[in-house]
């Protein structure tokens, strides 16, 4: 029953309305909900080279917007920053040359001539050295960690969001990422480590044997480690759109998309080229002025990398896990009962 009690007082059209305060997430949220309405999505069109052009400027802010969270949830990135600038180690001032030590032991033990004089004054040039403090390799240590923690479930999130993208879906970026994220956290978790712990073995192998390159059997080691890494680097373009598709087993999930791999020839060749061309082309910036090429990858490089991927993938798996099981309607082929 209405009265005077509990009806609300009508407003005071002449009393200066109080301003909104600014959040930078609703306000993200709000843009992208107001580009979901404009985009005239086709979840049908053929995902060509010419669509991709098409998707990508249509998309364009949503993925500098996944890029940042991405890097944001990434925050032992950070920390790793922090300790390869060498703040927090100390400088020292110390001959740079490498035979300095040698030769200034030869002259100690009597080998004092002009040749060892005139090598002495040329490989005593001082240089400053790093030296690596306790607190600089406990940091690096937590920062190690915390990334290979972070890794798994950040690299579900943005397959879940850049999957979306390419279907032709809406995004709702943050409710997305969360929800992509708790859905199932403790196989992200495990597929994350074993992703980051190969990674990094594989970083290590093409580093160790390029540096240890004696003789033919290094040699091959070395292109060996980098053809693997090519083919697993390919293998992740498939890996989490996956696990965030399927209800798949980690091992099933890893020869699946080996699989895809080599199925997927040419798209992935398509994706890896054009993957590489967007890295080259950063650090061209780089080269020519450094604090931009710096800042690139953490604003839009990593997001035209992993919507590359995510263009390359999804329409094999679309085509060899999912439309064979529905109908062009789009409902779910019925199987067949079996005859009593």
């Amino acid at each position: 029953m209405n009265n005077r009690y509990n009806r609300k007082p009508e407003a005071d059209e002449t009393a200066p309305k109080k301003r909104k305060k600014f959040n930078l997430f609703d306000a993200i949220y709000e843009r992208s909900e107001k580009r979901r309405k404009e985009i005239d999505y086709d979840p049908n069109h053929k995902r060509d080279f010419r669509y991709f052009f098409k998707m990508l400027s249509m998309n364009f802010s949503n993925i500098f917007y996944i890029n940042l969270m991405a890097v944001i949830a990434s925050f032992p990135i950070f920390i790793l920053i922090l300790v390869f600038s060498e703040n927090l180690h100390i400088r020292m001032v110390q001959p740079a040359g490498p035979l300095f030590a040698p030769i200034y032991g030869a002259q100690m033990l009597g080998a004092v001539n002009p040749m060892t004089m005139a090598m002495h004054g040329l490989y005593s040039i001082p240089g400053t050295v790093a030296i690596w403090t306790p607190i600089a390799k406990a940091l690096l240590i937590v920062g190690i960690v915390l990334l290979a923690i972070v890794f798994g479930p950040v690299c579900t999130a943005t397959a879940y969001l850049f999957r979306n993208m390419v279907k032709g879906e809406p995004l709702f970026l943050f409710t997305d990422f969360k929800y992509a994220i708790k859905r199932n956290l403790k196989q992200e978790f495990i597929v994350g480590i074993l992703d980051f712990a190969f990674l990094g073995l594989l970083a290590y192998d093409i580093y160790f044997f390029y540096l240890n390159i004696t003789g033919t059997l290094t040699g091959i080691f070395f292109y060996m480690s980098l053809v693997f890494a090519c083919i697993y680097f390919v293998m992740r373009f498939y890996l989490y759109i996956m696990m965030v598709t399927f209800d798949l087993s980690i091992f099933k999930l890893i020869k699946n998309a080996f699989i895809f791999s080599i199925l997927g020839f040419k798209r992935n060749f398509l994706g890896f080229f054009g993957i590489v061309l967007v890295i080259g082309l950063n650090v061209l910036i780089a080269i020519v002025y450094m604090p931009i090429g710096i800042v690139l990858p953490f604003i839009i490089t990593a997001g035209l990398c992993m919507y590359i991927a995510a263009y390359t993938a999804w329409p094999k798996i679309k085509e060899i896990m999912v439309d064979p099981y529905y109908n062009e309607d789009g409902t779910p082929i019925q199987p067949a009962k079996k005859e009593q």
